[in-house]
């Protein structure tokens, strides 16, 4: 199903958290998301899925077959998907476990994640995944993840290790780090697992990447 922006509007926002500090890691809830839980918009949640999986299928083909013309297209996809999931956000916080479920939370959050043509998208969702952690409805590894997205994409270290990029002739490896010798102890933090210490590339003032 994909939603139109009316059919979005039908729920209450998540409460805010005015001036929370999205970029300090949030504080996890006791409250455990669970997959049996009751979904308030199952409509949302499937069309939250639907787009996260067709743009995951398109990447896979776009890393099998490049060209510029299907990354275009694949950059149209995802900016189509943010426009959607900022609606969400706007009228009902974070779309997290007690709105969409677990599967369509972590849905949002991909869209979230690969929206890298809206940066502004990106930031609000840091926002609204910061203090949906606080409720239980999110987790803390997401916010990191996008957390060191938002970095990156500033061009910024990151923080968590958890961005890569694929360099010619090199292969893949991890985005510039900052205090590469505190990484584990900072991802341990926001529930990632240990990281491998032989891709953590140490920051260095002026470098791009």
């Amino acid at each position: 199903m994909t939603l139109t922006h009316d059919s979005i509007a039908a729920a209450p926002a998540q409460t805010q958290e005015a001036d929370a500090p999205a970029d300090a890691p949030p504080a996890a809830s006791a409250r455990a998301a669970t997959t049996g839980a009751v979904v308030q918009r199952p409509d949302i949640a499937d069309d939250l899925l639907n787009r996260a999986t067709t743009a995951r299928q398109y990447r896979r083909r776009l890393a099998a077959d490049f060209t510029e013309t299907k990354l275009a297209a694949m950059q149209q996809l995802d900016l189509a998907n943010a426009r959607v999931l900022h609606r969400i956000v706007d009228v009902h916080g974070w779309p997290g476990t007690h709105l969409v479920g677990v599967p369509g939370a972590e849905a949002a959050w991909q869209i979230a994640l690969h929206a890298d043509g809206d940066t502004a998208l990106q930031h609000t969702a840091l926002q609204a995944i910061h203090t949906a952690v606080g409720q239980g409805t999110a987790r803390p590894d997401q916010w990191a993840r996008l957390y060191d997205r938002c970095r990156v994409n500033s061009g910024l270290p990151q923080v968590y290790g958890t961005q890569y990029w694929y360099r010619p002739g090199v292969g893949v490896q991890r985005h510039p780090v900052t205090e590469p010798e505190h990484l584990q102890t900072r991802r341990a933090g926001v529930q990632l697992p240990p990281a491998n210490d032989r891709d953590a590339t140490p920051y260095k003032e002026g470098q791009t990447g």
